[in-house]
């Protein structure tokens, strides 16, 4: 609306059901904390831990971890298949960042089924900032 500053959005009649969902399933997460956070695993083990912020502690399959982080692509080729590649290049240093920049701190455990690991918990609760 030309000389108001402002302007209207029309929209689409298929769209309007997710725009009033998302009231009600959204993560609430501050900005400022995501943004310094240069690791991209960081980024989103932060979202992650901040949608399960009141639970305190929330356990997944590694799988299913690794797909939410995008390590796993459509066609199953999967990054950092070794268990201290997984640790050392994602899960440390997102540790690290999350805790360093953020309003929580997070940790993790990892569990084994029979010989190799399969499940972690992660850890997570308000920082002292």
């Amino acid at each position: 609306m030309k000389g108001t500053g402002s302007f209207t959005i029309k929209l689409n009649d298929e769209a309007t059901p997710y725009f009033f969902d998302l009231k009600n399933n959204f993560t609430a997460m501050q900005l400022k904390s995501v943004l310094n956070c240069s690791s991209k695993y960081a980024k989103r083990l932060y979202a992650i831990a901040c949608q399960w912020r009141s639970v305190g502690t929330k356990r997944f399959e590694i799988p299913e971890l690794k797909n939410m982080l995008g390590l796993i692509d459509k066609k199953g080729n999967e990054q950092f298949e070794r268990i201290s590649d997984f640790k050392k290049f994602v899960l440390d240093i997102a540790r690290t960042q999350i805790c360093e920049n953020t309003d929580i701190e997070i940790d993790y455990e990892l569990k084994k089924r029979g010989r190799e690991f399969f499940w972690i918990t992660l850890e997570n609760q308000l920082s002292k900032i």
